[in-house]
């Protein structure tokens, strides 16, 4: 008797091993080293951030790594909510919206987080990543790691089948829409005047955002004002920021290639004239405005479709790095 129990408390010591070896794998433990990013889909809704944890070099690390898709924001904050599981963030994406990057990076402002951007094989921060990034409290870029700015765009990833948004009160393709156009020219300036006016709101958050991450104080009345009237017409005017007749021609000889061309630069010019308005009255945004604004003028300095890594020196005088790298 004395054997069988001798026996059944060595099985039950192994069992509780087992499951003791089993519980120190969580379904949030890093799947490798480092979690994948995923470039985004061509087509189709990228699919949301991930998290994860991981202990590298002594650190309990919680990663944020993929694609900025739709719900991003509501996926990672399941990790990040756990602060007292990790030490640092670190962050591994090839970027996407914007809109969720700046949840994100106001959460992690909102835990005080220290958020770093590796130096490892594999690693990259780019596009909305360098957005989110921003919002840690302690911000760090290792020497050596991959980390890449370019002006923000709606329109960089199309094919035909993609949704362009309503024309003539219907939803359509790209494809659709370049043949209405060709139809209905009109409408050419109705859709890019809405995507040169919509610029305005969404380039003043992104300024107004860089600057209280880096510990400003931006003035909303200020940039209401100012921005209302930092753009100049589009297609009518006196000094008109583009030529109808030029761009309907392009569209009808070139087709998709053409029209998405001509949005990228709408996007893109409008960006730069909300820039050169904000710039000549920065005294009047506030603290940390001007150097909110270098940030923002970096990513202008780059087209959506290229890429502009930023080196060490760029990173600390711009203010993405504000922690040594250690």
């Amino acid at each position: 008797m004395a054997g069988l129990l001798l026996r059944l408390c060595a099985l039950l010591v192994l069992m509780g091993a087992s499951a003791s070896g089993l519980a120190q794998t969580r379904a949030e433990d890093c799947p490798s080293d480092p979690p994948p990013y995923r470039l985004p889909e061509s087509r189709g809704v990228d699919p949301p951030m991930q998290y994860c944890f991981a202990r590298v070099q002594g650190r309990r690390v919680l990663w944020l790594y993929g694609g900025v898709g739709a719900d991003s924001a509501s996926q990672v904050q399941r990790g990040l909510r756990q602060e007292r599981a990790y030490d640092e963030v670190w962050v591994n994406s090839p970027g996407g919206s914007v809109a969720e990057a700046l949840e994100i990076g106001q959460t992690l402002r909102r835990l005080r987080a220290h958020v770093r951007v590796p130096a490892k094989r594999g690693v990259v921060c780019i596009s909305a990543c360098t957005i989110l990034m921003l919002g840690g409290y302690n911000r760090t870029v290792d020497q050596q790691a991959i980390f890449i700015v370019h002006a923000k765009s709606g329109v960089m990833r199309i094919s035909a089948n993609t949704g362009f948004g309503t024309v003539g009160g219907k939803l359509m393709t790209w494809g659709e829409a370049v043949e209405i156009l060709k139809q209905e020219p009109e409408q050419l300036k109705q859709l890019a005047q809405y995507k040169w006016n919509t610029e305005v709101n969404a380039s003043t958050e992104l300024i107004s955002y860089y600057q209280t991450m880096i510990e400003g104080l931006p003035q909303a009345a200020a940039y209401r004002q100012l921005a209302a009237r930092a753009l100049p017409a589009l297609y009518d005017g006196a000094s008109p920021a583009r030529r109808f007749s030029e761009d309907l021609a392009d569209i009808q000889a070139r087709g998709l290639v053409a029209l998405q061309e001509i949005f990228t630069q709408v996007e893109l010019g409008a960006m730069s004239a909300i820039y050169d308005g904000l710039w000549r009255e920065r005294a009047s945004l506030g603290v940390g405005a001007e150097e909110a604004l270098k940030i923002f003028r970096a990513g202008l300095n780059c087209r959506i479709q290229d890429l502009c890594p930023l080196e060490p020196h760029q990173l600390e005088q711009l203010g993405y790095h504000n922690f040594t790298p250690q």
